[in-house]
């Protein structure tokens, strides 16, 4: 059965909300009306532009004194961030007087870290009140004052941010073999990410006996790769005739930058298969020594 709500007791309960917000503590301490960031969208290895407005409140008892300055330093506000960012600019200076109702952007520049997981990380602006140079206390509710007051706010952050995959395309000849000089393994390279990276290069890293065939293998580049788009590139490699048949792998060092100047370095795998090679052996058939057959019996 649903409870039945009277006039009575509605009007009873406006009244009590409004009588209990008019009796909630003031604070003489600027809010924290808003912040944006850009990007927009954070990634780890970004550099990170904040903004943030603050705005004074007044209320009755309020004695404004032109005289004190304001200071809103920007401070990690939890283990994530402590851990995966540097602050670069934290504003640890005086921005004046801020007048009743006026609102100020403050503005912080931070640094993720490029290994910083996924997660909200927590930041804390510390306000407080100067006066020749020194804090002095700012009423923080009915009777309560403190020298500090914290403005919290969190940013979250995507680890997926930049990534480049490789996959093999084609390679000629089909089977390598120990002493094939020149292999040819084409390759696709592809932005994973979600933004755009620049100026990647890829510089194949030589095995005992697997190394790049010409000098221009050594190391090549893509001018930019816009997110989810791919490029193509082949590698010339040369195969020791000494090389163990079996799955080698190939590692691509890759270096490349997003457009805000991060730069990445990343490991593509480039595996390759290398056959034996086949032993002949001449078989008889029948009677006349005319009769021969070959048999691989190759590794």
């Amino acid at each position: 059965m649903k409870p039945t709500i009277t006039p009575t007791k509605l009007k009873f309960a406006i009244t009590l909300s409004a009588l209990l917000f008019a009796l909630a503590p003031a604070s003489g301490a600027p809010q924290l009306q808003g912040t944006s960031f850009n990007p927009s969208f954070i990634s780890a290895g970004d550099r990170v532009n904040i903004s943030a407005n603050l705005r004074a409140v007044d209320y009755p008892d309020k004695n404004w004194d032109s005289e004190k300055n304001l200071k809103a330093t920007l401070k990690p506000g939890n283990r994530l961030t402590r851990k995966y960012v540097t602050i670069e600019e934290n504003r640890d200076q005086s921005i004046g007087f801020l007048y009743p109702q006026g609102i100020w952007n403050q503005r912080y520049q931070v640094k993720i870290d490029s290994g910083a997981p996924t997660g909200n990380y927590g930041f804390e602006i510390h306000v407080q009140y100067l006066e020749d140079g020194e804090p002095v206390n700012i009423q923080t509710g009915e009777g309560s004052y403190n020298f500090t007051v914290i403005r919290k706010f969190s940013i979250p952050v995507d680890n997926e941010g930049v990534s480049i995959s490789g996959n093999i395309r084609e390679t000629s000849p089909p089977t390598p073999r120990p002493g094939d000089d020149n292999v040819q393994v084409s390759m696709s390279f592809t932005n994973t990410g979600n933004k755009p990276v620049e100026e990647v290069e890829i510089k194949p890293k030589s095995l005992e006996n697997v190394k790049p065939a010409f000098s221009e293998d050594k190391k090549f580049f893509i001018d930019r790769l816009n997110k989810g788009r791919s490029a193509e590139k082949t590698i010339s490699l040369e195969i020791d005739e000494d090389a163990d048949p079996g799955l080698k792998t190939v590692d691509l060092k890759t270096m490349f930058e997003d457009r805000s100047g991060n730069t990445y370095t990343e490991t593509v795998k480039l595996p390759l298969r290398i056959e034996g090679r086949p032993d002949l052996e001449l078989v008889r058939e029948g009677q006349t020594d005319e009769s021969w057959s070959n048999s691989d019996i190759g590794s």
